[in-house]
């Protein structure tokens, strides 16, 4: 099955997207979602128009029912994805038995159910684990056909370490478990699937030949040695490091990172103007090599901190790799409308807000945050008036391509003089970037 909006984004074009969006500091806040916004679903359907993108981290404690993700997908409109965390015990080789699902519960010993909170992924039955790998590809098949499903994100934890059995088992997931029709992204929390000369090589080679790709991942150091419920903050007397972050390229299709700050307020968690600029000449490169979108999701969790550093690094990227999210969700409805598949009342309702300003406490900084994926008020004026004279689609996409024709030849110009050298394994971290408290 093939997704009809594929082709909206353009190749290595960033899509923005925070890693979950019920934060409870950033509900608290006010500052992003209006008052009228009271349930999960209610804040999907607002984030869902602000962002092309949005990460679901719950997957990874218990397997969402296919119900609860029919609803998100009913929350949202293409070309819109949902990309999801695997569920631990496939990466963490254990789980808290409580977080199974009921039917699987009832499938363990008794010996095993009544004497432990947690289990091994080995100790399972072959008939349990089965039905947990069942049950996971059953909540991701209503997200699929709906077309709002993006990656399929296997996070293995830093203890993880590069061996051929561990390789074999990734290799294993994607041959053997997951669905071919899934696409499928690791995170080495270890650096030295990559930092290792050997292992980088097996690991490229192994990966690339699956189609599976690795994530660009931002840390520091310090807070990646801690653990999450535990996070104290960089030790007096350390120096804040991030650590190398993959640049390793084993499928070409698209690309995914992930920044994670995990300690402190709005100053520990904004990125600051080094950081920025890093990621922009970074996001640079990755454009010139990818030929399709470019996922970037922020984890920098404390209010509304995600949206401000997704404001920042949008701002130093390129036009060609910006995506104006609104105008693409209204070329995606009018598809939809021409193949008879409805949506007209979410179409009506996007062009009702375009020029209003919606959110909480600061409603004024959320429509400014919303601009980022809108075209400015001549082009939305111009897209209603079309709207209402609707001319042919292909002298719509016509003209789009036209425009987006003239911004990547004028790019290629300004990129031959500073030409990357080759394929980096890994982005170093920047010396300025290095801090001591």
């Amino acid at each position: 099955m093939e997704d009809p909006n594929e082709d909206i984004i353009k190749p290595g074009q960033v899509c923005f997207g925070t890693c979950g969006y019920t934060d409870q500091s950033l509900l608290k806040c006010g500052r992003f979602y209006p008052a009228t916004a009271k349930t999960s679903l209610d804040r999907l359907k607002f984030y869902s128009n602000t962002y092309p993108c949005v990460e679901i981290d719950t997957s990874t404690y218990a397997i969402p029912t296919s119900e609860i993700t029919q609803r998100w997908a009913a929350s949202t409109t293409p070309p819109f994805k949902l990309h999801v965390k695997a569920f631990g015990l496939f990466t963490a080789g254990s789980v808290s038995i409580a977080s199974l699902p009921v039917h699987v519960r009832s499938m363990l010993p008794p010996h095993i159910s009544s004497s432990s909170s947690h289990i091994k992924e080995s100790d399972l039955p072959k008939a349990a684990l089965d039905a947990c790998w069942s049950a996971f590809q059953n909540c991701l098949q209503t997200l699929y056909h709906s077309e709002k499903l993006g990656i399929i994100i296997f996070q293995f934890h830093i203890t993880f370490k590069p061996s051929t059995a561990n390789l074999n088992k990734i290799i294993t997931i994607r041959t053997q478990r997951l669905a071919a029709k899934y696409k499928m992204v690791v995170e080495f929390r270890c650096r030295y699937w990559f930092t290792v000369p050997e292992w980088s090589t097996r690991l490229e080679t192994a990966l690339g030949a699956h189609g599976i790709a690795i994530i660009s991942s931002d840390e520091l150091q310090h807070e990646t040695f801690q653990k999450y419920k535990d996070q104290i903050g960089l030790p007096p007397g350390q120096v804040q490091k991030i650590l190398p972050i993959c640049n390793i390229i084993t499928n070409r299709d698209w690309h995914y990172i992930r920044l994670h700050r995990r300690h402190g307020g709005t100053r520990e968690r904004t990125l600051t103007r080094e950081e920025v600029s890093a990621w922009g000449e970074r996001l640079s490169y990755l454009g010139q090599h990818i030929n399709g979108p470019i996922y970037f999701l922020v984890g920098t969790d404390w209010e509304d901190v995600p949206m401000k550093n997704i404001d920042a690094l949008n701002q130093v990227l390129p036009v060609h790799q910006r995506v104006e999210w609104k105008k693409m969700m209204m070329v995606a409805m009018r598809r939809n409308n021409a193949a008879g598949g409805g949506g007209g009342g979410m179409f009506k309702y996007l062009l009702s807000n375009n020029n209003k300003t919606t959110g909480g406490k600061d409603g004024g900084s959320v429509k400014r945050r919303q601009g980022i994926y809108a075209a400015d008020d001549d082009e939305e004026e111009k897209q209603q008036v079309k709207d209402a004279h609707p001319t042919s689609q292909v002298d719509y996409d016509v003209e789009d391509q036209k425009q987006q024709q003239q911004q990547q030849q004028q790019q290629q110009q300004q990129q031959k003089k500073k030409k990357p050298k080759g394929i980096a394994k890994y982005f170093l971290s920047s010396s300025s970037l290095n801090t001591k408290t």
